[in-house]
């Protein structure tokens, strides 16, 4: 989908920036959207968001005398006229904490969202990030504390095996970013606001034995991704539910996604202009303002029963930048024939993995991040290699890199100064992958989330990014340790020559080697 396709869906769904669908919400026989389920990953050079709809199959009445300790919701059922609804007070909202000498990025949150606090039933204490140049004890510590175990980043493969090729792999000749540990997360709260098979189906495909594990998990993978150091790593993960005050909710799941995905909670009455701009000020501030022209098509219509957001925003900078002197035009040989662009150039003494049907290095971020970048062999397209098991090894996790051939060279590196962007529909890729019940309105079960009977099911899930690069750094990356094989070596190390001047695959690793962004270029400068 290209990005005038994707503000045209946001525009008609109303929902964030990325939704599905064609009609406008009419007060109508028809099926009324009742969740939007999404996932934004931001950085100074990328944006990422991941969405689901869900829809009441048919609208019931609530059920009455709900006890309010259990239920979230209006207190009786007049008051869900839209002229007699009045948002709830916060009760315990707890704002994210500055630390640090510096303005940190939740500091920025905190200034950003204002008068949003109007709405607010209640908002998670982030963990607090020691800066590492004032206490590097504690900043070691913490790292070490939050690092994911080996089972846990096993836990993951099977996931990345099955949705990278299915996502990555389908459209050759465009760009296609994907964000899987953000989608990961996406999905794991969205097992939380359904049941049974529904339920079933999402756990299979996350690879989760129960819902317990996957909290554990989703848990692990938040609080390892998580750094609020300005002069280091921002990487701040975020979630959000947004009620409508005329409905009850079931205030244990509410409960379960603040205590496992930190999930602010906000209630207001839908369709209304204050509560729109709310939720656009919310998405602008988790998402440094990247996406403020998607946020700024944002609004919801009375039917709306609630909007749940998940986001990530990312900033980090090379640990040797390129210099701006060494950059210069040249020809990339995209899909349609050659493209002029700006290309990077530097030295790196780093390892390389020169066989299994590509050559990639990896370049070093502040905190600890890698940026790898793949080119397949001549003849071979990204989209092909995407498919072959030692590529997906090598982007899986450190142990699928460690276990391909590599050797420590001195590199000759060239690389598109590029911003590009994309967005999927992965609708009929989750279906592909056996998630079909939640799209079904006589199969889905989202009984979890609703205290009342109310029907729902799935309308769409689409997922867009943007990643930029340049001689700065590209903030798309994670906190991540050193690659083996970084130990000085006694002897002259190989010299390689690596242009990346026709489509290749770029992933951006978490602090325990995993793949946070993964995409391929065709087109440098299509952003």
């Amino acid at each position: 989908m290209k990005q005038d396709q994707l503000y045209d869906a946001i525009t008609d769904l109303r929902d964030d920036q990325i939704e599905q669908g064609g009609k406008p919400l009419v007060r109508t026989g028809r099926p009324k959207r009742l969740l939007w389920l999404g996932g934004i990953a931001a950085v100074l050079a990328l944006a990422v968001l991941s969405g689901a709809v869900v829809l009441p199959r048919l609208r019931k009445a609530p059920k009455p005398g709900a006890a309010p300790e259990q239920t979230i919701g209006p207190t009786d059922t007049q008051n869900q006229t839209e002229s007699q609804t009045q948002p709830p007070k916060p009760t315990s909202a707890s704002a994210p904490t500055p630390t640090g000498d510096s303005m940190t990025a939740s500091g920025e949150i905190e200034a950003a969202e204002g008068t949003i606090r109007l709405y607010q039933l209640s908002a998670p204490t982030y963990p607090k990030t020691p800066a590492q140049s004032a206490d590097p004890a504690a900043w070691q510590s913490r790292y070490d504390a939050l690092r994911l175990t080996d089972a846990q980043t096993a836990a993951l493969q099977p996931f990345l095996a099955g949705t990278v090729p299915a996502v990555l792999g389908e459209s050759a000749g465009e760009n296609r970013l994907y964000a899987p540990v953000n989608v990961y997360l996406a999905l794991s709260m969205l097992t939380e606001v359904t049941g049974g098979a529904t339920r079933q189906e999402l756990l299979r495909l996350l690879s989760a034995p129960d819902p317990e594990t996957l909290r554990t998990e989703g848990k692990a993978l938040w609080e390892a991704s998580y750094s609020d150091d300005p002069e280091l790593l921002t990487s701040i993960p975020a979630a959000s539910i947004w009620l409508s005050d005329a409905v009850r909710y079931n205030a244990g799941t509410l409960q379960t996604l603040a205590s496992d995905y930190y999930a602010s909670a906000y209630s207001g009455r839908m369709g209304s202009e204050s509560y729109d701009q709310a939720i656009r000020t919310w998405i602008n501030a988790h998402t440094g303002n990247l996406l403020d022209q998607q946020a700024g098509a944002f609004g919801t219509g009375g039917d709306t029963l609630a909007v749940l957001l998940s986001t990530i925003y990312y900033k980090a900078s090379w640990e040797e930048g390129f210099y701006e002197s060494n950059t210069r035009p040249g020809a990339f040989s995209g899909p349609n024939g050659e493209e002029q662009t700006d290309f990077l150039h530097g030295g790196e003494k780093t390892d390389a993995w020169t066989e299994n049907g590509f050559t990639a290095i990896g370049k070093s971020l502040q905190g600890g991040g890698t940026m790898y970048f793949l080119l397949p062999d001549k003849g071979m397209s990204p989209e092909e290699l995407l498919r072959q098991p030692d590529a997906l090894a090598f982007l899986g996790s450190d142990a699928g890199r460690d276990a391909l051939a590599h050797r420590l060279c001195l590199v000759d590196f060239s690389v598109p100064k590029f911003d590009v962007d994309a967005a999927l529909d992965l609708t009929d890729t989750l279906s592909r992958l056996g998630v079909r019940s939640v799209f079904r309105s006589d199969l889905a079960d989202f009984s979890p989330l609703l205290a009342e009977d109310t029907p729902c099911y799935l309308q769409g899930f689409l997922h867009a990014a943007r990643v930029r690069i340049d001689e700065k750094g590209c903030e798309a990356a994670a906190f991540t340790s050193a690659a083996p094989g970084d130990a000085p070596s006694q002897e002259e190390p190989e010299r390689l020559t690596l242009r990346l001047n026709r489509p290749f695959v770029f992933a951006i690793t978490s602090p325990d080697g995993l793949p946070l962004f993964i995409g391929v270029v065709n087109h440098p400068e299509a952003g």
